[in-house]
């Protein structure tokens, strides 16, 4: 028993393989995308979701089943959402309704950073408002501070 990867219990981590069936549909799905013109990446990307959904459910043509399944994975919100925009693409392609179910947003959202050139101008700024601010204007709490030190000059 050693680390490389031929002495792993690869039959504790194996999953199904895809019945022909089920992999001739995905590959006739993923020909019409080819001919209605979606990217190269966007095909790899729906094919993996797909190809993983089926060995893991079983199936691609219960929608309940998948929603169960994509809920209950351990991973973030926009990757859960990918997979289901990737199988509500591959249900309107079959014939069949999709709802995609909410999906907490589990991403914080990136704050506002203001580049070097902005801060000069708001320290150097003599008036001390926000609208003196170049471009984007920030969000109002994000640089309070300098502007109650400007007005104490």
């Amino acid at each position: 028993m050693g680390y490389g990867r031929h002495a792993t219990h690869s039959e504790q981590y194996a999953t199904s393989s895809l019945t022909s069936g089920v992999e001739s549909e995905i590959l006739k799905f993923l020909l019409w995308m080819k001919r209605e013109g979606y990217s190269e990446s966007s095909i790899r990307n729906v094919r993996k979701v797909l190809q993983k959904l089926a060995r893991r459910i079983g199936t691609l043509l219960d929608g309940d089943t998948v929603k169960d399944h994509v809920s209950n994975m351990d991973v973030r919100g926009g990757t859960k959402k990918n997979n289901l925009l990737a199988y509500k693409l591959y249900a309107t392609w079959k014939g069949f309704k999709f709802d995609i179910p909410r999906v907490a947003d589990t991403e914080p959202q990136l704050p506002f950073i203001p580049l070097e050139a902005e801060l000069d101008c708001l320290i150097h700024s003599k008036t001390g408002h926000i609208s003196d601010f170049p471009g984007k204007t920030p969000p109002f709490g994000t640089l309070l501070h300098l502007v109650y030190r400007l007005e104490d000059e």
